[in-house]
Parts: C-alpha cells; structure tokens; sequence
C-alpha cells in the first residue's frame, strides 16, 4: 500500500541527515503513532548507520545493555571505535530524543 512506500520513505529520508519535522507535509499527515514509528525506525537507522559509517564491517556483533538512562552498546572485537563514536554524536540525537537514553559505546579492551 502506498501509505507503507511513504512510511518506508520517510524512515529513509530522517535515517540522514534531516530530523522529522512537522513541515514536512508527509510527515505531518500521519497520524501520531505512525509518526513515533517513523523516528523510533529512523532513529535505530541511524544507530546502525554510524556503527558502520566506514562500511569496512568492523561491527559484525554487539550486546545491548541499558541502565540509569543509557544505552550502553559493547563491540566485541573493535578495539578503537573512534570513528563509531564520532559518528554516533551526530546520529544518535533522533534516538535519544525519542527514548531518552544516553547511547554509550564501549570498545572491547581484550582485543
């Protein structure tokens, strides 16, 4: 159905650079819980984008944790996520925005 290629598109388009915004005109016309579906997608999106910004698949596997409001985000076998953690300032403003955790990423010190 047409109303899935825009939510679809929508998931697209904010997984970038743009946040969901009320002038949007596609956006605005969803009702509020296909609103909340496009940015929490969205913004899972754009953890996963900037976990492998470098696409060299240093991220093939992560265990999730959350306590006293973070997301804390272990990355078995990457020694340095310098590059994951930058790119996360940038992307996980939607995510923490939405679900009010901190995201917290930690490198895997045996490596």
């Amino acid at each position: 159905p047409r109303a899935d290629v825009e939510m679809i598109a929508l998931i697209a388009r904010y997984h970038r650079n743009s946040l969901p915004k009320q002038n949007h005109a596609i956006y605005r016309d969803l009702n509020m819980i296909n609103r909340m579906r496009v940015s929490k997608l969205a913004s899972l999106l754009r953890i996963a984008d900037a976990l492998e910004l470098s696409h060299a698949k240093r991220v093939s596997d992560l265990e999730i944790r959350i306590s006293r409001r973070r997301l804390h985000i272990y990355l078995p076998r990457v020694v340095d996520a310098h590059t994951e953690r930058l790119a996360m300032q940038s992307k996980g403003d939607l995510f923490e925005n939405i679900f009010g955790l901190e995201i917290n990423l930690i490198e895997d010190k045996l490596s």
